[in-house]
């Protein structure tokens, strides 16, 4: 995983996956250490995806919008989410914005095996 921290969390979503459970953490945008631009931690655990990862932006706003688009693009392709058994509050949306182009994508990948 990434060699950030997330300290502080900002915010936490759990995902159902099957009988376990995803969990998303985001950490608080910082500026990078050249000062000129943001970055924005994320982290997804679960039982198969275990990844830390982190969004760059001109500014700490930026930076937050483009992590929920890139949770939402990397949840798409966990293995998780190809068994079919990736939810939130029971429904297939798991509620992180995607782009134009990942939605296009979203709808040519079933939803289940």
């Amino acid at each position: 995983m990434g060699d950030f921290v997330l300290d502080p969390v900002i915010a936490t979503r759990v995902l159902e996956s099957g009988d376990e459970t995803v969990r998303v953490s985001i950490g608080m945008p910082r500026p990078f250490e050249t000062g000129t631009a943001y970055f924005c931690p994320f982290e997804i655990v679960g039982p198969i995806t275990n990844k830390r990862m982190r969004a760059g932006g001109f500014d700490a706003v930026q930076a937050l919008s483009l992590a929920l688009q890139m949770i939402g693009a990397v949840l798409l392709f966990t293995p998780e989410r190809k068994a079919g058994k990736l939810t939130w509050l029971g429904r297939m949306d798991l509620g992180f914005p995607l782009s134009s182009v990942m939605e296009d994508l979203r709808d040519k990948i079933p939803d289940t095996p």
